[in-house]
């Protein structure tokens, strides 16, 4: 049964594929959100 082993392979690897690309720019947009803020409290404390 070593085809069953490669299609759960190719599965799980589009579905991480897919999470990444759902996922990549939600997680980006709150390190962008979270790093502006660091950065206006610390430009606001000079």
């Amino acid at each position: 049964m070593p085809c069953r082993g490669v299609d759960l392979n190719y599965v799980t690897s589009i579905m991480s594929a897919k999470l990444q690309r759902s996922i990549g720019p939600v997680l980006n947009g709150l390190f962008l959100e979270w790093n502006g803020h660091t950065e206006d409290n610390t430009n606001s404390r000079h």
